[in-house]
């Protein structure tokens, strides 16, 4: 009678030690996941901002307002997705919404980086230029920051 009674507490520890057991496995592919996502997103904004410095190849006619309205274009997409960002980050049970959002931050920053070095090679003005890279370079400072903030909690 009284093994009987030991194996449903000994059955019910081992239960509950798989079960504690399956959370740690998946919190610990949860950080995994997350340290990689962050990692690329880091890598992405690195590498956009370089862009910044390289040279353009702009045909002779272009002008700046050929890229004026691509730039403001990125730049009021990147504030919706910046007020997304903030709304998702208040609501606890939304992080999984979270990442789409930072990712698509990163992505139109990559656009943004692009056609920032385009347009600045048509201004005259080199100061003008540094200006604008400098401003765009900002930008993604403050992306990196947001993204950081947001997805570290």
């Amino acid at each position: 009678m009284k093994s009987v009674h030991l194996h449903a507490p000994i059955e019910d520890a081992v239960r509950a030690q798989i079960d504690s057991c399956e959370d740690l496995l998946s919190a610990v592919d949860s950080l995994v996941s997350q340290h990689d996502f962050m990692e690329k997103l880091m890598a992405v904004l690195a590498q956009s901002q370089a862009v910044v410095d390289q040279p353009a190849r702009v045909p002779r006619d272009a002008h700046f307002t050929d890229y004026q309205a691509r730039m403001l274009r990125l730049a009021r997409h990147m504030e919706q997705q910046t007020q997304s960002a903030l709304i998702v980050s208040r609501r606890a049970d939304a992080t999984a919404e979270l990442p789409p959002v930072v990712n698509n931050l990163a992505q139109d920053y990559a656009e943004l980086c692009l056609v920032c070095r385009d347009a600045s090679e048509t201004l005259p003005d080199g100061r003008q230029s540094d200006q604008l890279r400098s401003a765009v370079k900002n930008v993604g400072n403050a992306t990196r920051a947001l993204i950081q903030s947001a997805t570290t909690g």
